[in-house]
């Protein structure tokens, strides 16, 4: 395992972290002007699903078993991202 592929996976997992955050963001403003909460989170989890098949697939490990490192840091980073809006960025 080299640092090259292991600061792309970093990289790319953030990225799309980030674009989840703002997907999430968005829809839930959206629907919450029209009031129709269900519909919003079907929405959610719609898109949670595409950006799951999106990240597997523009992992260049996605032929590796979840728990091999690459893979456990590129979910580490993806869900730092998440997190860190969540917990930090939300509350500021």
């Amino acid at each position: 395992m080299k640092g090259k592929e292991m600061a792309l996976t970093i990289v790319i997992n953030a990225f799309l972290g980030y674009l989840f955050v703002l997907f999430v963001n968005h829809i839930v403003d959206l629907f919450n002007e029209l009031n129709n909460f269900f519909l919003g989170g079907m929405i959610v989890l719609i898109g949670f699903n595409l950006f799951y098949v999106i990240a597997r697939r523009a992992m260049p490990n996605s032929n590796l078993t979840f728990t091999h490192p690459l893979n456990l840091i590129g979910v580490v980073s993806f869900m730092g991202i998440i997190l860190l809006h969540v917990f930090v960025i939300n509350l500021i």
